[in-house]
């Protein structure tokens, strides 16, 4: 991981915060009628991609010449 979490003081990984943000987005779909479950696991894919980024940054960047790499949002 990139470290990002944690530099804006969270944990890398927090199970009580994910309850609640699934909480708060399949209530958002249900109050919208749109399927909860999907929400979920589009919420999922989401978390997924941002972990592999991270990852792959990470990877990267000790690759490399320790120079902080640019972070491309777009690419």
């Amino acid at each position: 991981m990139s470290g990002s979490s944690s530099a804006g003081g969270l944990p890398p990984a927090d199970p009580e915060r994910d309850r609640q943000q699934i909480a708060r987005l399949t209530g958002i779909a249900s109050t919208a009628g749109l399927d909860p479950e999907f929400a979920e696991a589009f919420r999922e894919f989401i978390v997924g991609e941002v972990i592999r980024h991270h990852r792959r940054i990470a990877e990267e960047h000790r690759a490399g010449d320790g120079s902080v790499p640019v972070l491309d949002t777009f690419g």
